[in-house]
């Protein structure tokens, strides 16, 4: 599903990151990862702003063991299972996405083969939007 209205309500959700600073003061130690998508004073606030993938390879790659994650809950139960002998905490308890639990690999793998939906695009807008498109491929 595309976002409503051009962005993504769980991160909008985060506000300006009281939740996650809270957790901070509670886990100093720890690496607060945002997701681009959340509002700037929240990224401002985030030891680092990364894509998913991005927050996935820093988990695996840091030396620390703490990670307060500003994303969507199911890259923490991920990582959770993926990388042990870190802890994982969401910035917020109850951020999950009802939109993208409805994609699965069986209705991916049938709207290839059906090549449906078809979602068009004005040209102008095209042209547009390929910026953006490009940079979000390029830091995934």
């Amino acid at each position: 599903p595309v976002p409503a209205d051009g962005f993504c309500s769980v991160h909008r959700f985060f506000g300006d990151g009281a939740a996650a600073m809270k957790l901070k003061e509670e886990y100093p130690e720890a690496e607060l990862l945002v997701h681009p998508e959340c509002e700037p004073e929240f990224q401002m606030r985030a030891d680092y702003v990364l894509s998913t993938g991005g927050m996935y390879r820093r988990c695996q790659e840091s030396d620390a063991k703490v990670f307060i994650l500003g994303t969507e809950v199911g890259l923490v139960d991920r990582l959770r299972r993926e990388i042990p002998g870190k802890t994982f905490l969401p910035a917020l308890e109850y951020n999950e996405c009802s939109a993208m639990k409805q994609i699965t690999l069986e209705n991916t793998y049938q709207a290839l083969l059906d090549e449906e939906p078809v979602v068009k695009v004005p040209p102008e807008i095209a042209v547009r939007a390929r910026v953006p498109i490009r940079r979000m491929l390029e830091m995934s």
